[in-house]
């Protein structure tokens, strides 16, 4: 038998969403009794089969590992984390208010399994997306975990990222996958939205210094 060890964490869940063992296969391709097995342990579960798995629960593979901790109040290893309160404030991240003089900036602790190898990383900070911009990859009010980004040159394509554009006057923040077109020089920034309201945008690479990095996007986790 091999190694199955959120069988009955996806048990769980699936019985608090009124799921059948049927319903739940239909939604990711997977018979009654495949499901059964994964559930009961007797059968492994791949990374792919994971997220699927968690897509159709609703969550996320690192919240399904971390629900999957026994005792998790008491043997997970965690760690304190800047959390920026209420709706998004970016301009907080490089704030020079000292964090124990904001009231605005809190600490949240994290699991360590949620955050994988960005755990004690000093450049992490958490809050929740305000945005429908990228709602079919992370949904509206999910809790992100963001590594702050200093330079365009540490992005790669498919980064999801927060940037702020404008003046003080006018600040606008936006959270997008970040591409870059190397024959024509051209930075794309490109929603995943249902929302057809949000549209890709493009940038020369003088227009990129009136465009600050927040940083990206390394995990999410939404409230069941």
């Amino acid at each position: 038998m091999g190694e199955n060890t959120l069988g009955p964490i996806i048990k769980k869940i699936r019985k608090q969403k009124n799921l059948t063992q049927t319903e739940l296969g239909n939604l990711i391709g997977y018979s009654q009794n495949t499901v059964s097995n994964h559930e009961n342990q007797k059968r492994a579960l791949s990374e792919k089969g994971i997220s699927k798995y968690a897509a159709a629960l609703g969550t996320t593979p690192q919240e399904l590992f971390m629900k999957s901790q026994p005792d998790s109040h008491s043997h997970v290893s965690k760690t304190y984390y800047d959390y920026y309160n209420a709706d998004f404030d970016p301009t907080l991240v490089n704030s020079p208010v000292s964090l124990d003089q904001d009231p605005r900036i809190q600490h949240l602790t994290a699991a360590d399994i949620l955050l994988g190898k960005y755990a004690h990383q000093k450049d992490i900070f958490i809050t929740r997306i305000n945005s429908e911009s990228m709602n079919r990859v992370i949904p509206n009010k999910a809790l992100i975990i963001v590594k702050r980004i200093n330079q365009w040159q540490e992005l790669q394509d498919g980064d999801i990222i927060i940037v702020q554009t404008g003046d003080d006057l006018d600040v606008h923040f936006s959270v997008k996958y970040y591409y870059y077109n190397n024959h024509q020089q051209l930075v794309a920034l490109k929603p995943d939205s249902s929302d057809k309201n949000f549209t890709e945008s493009y940038y020369s690479n003088d227009e990129l210094e009136n465009i600050k990095i927040i940083g990206k996007i390394v995990s999410y986790t939404v409230q069941l």
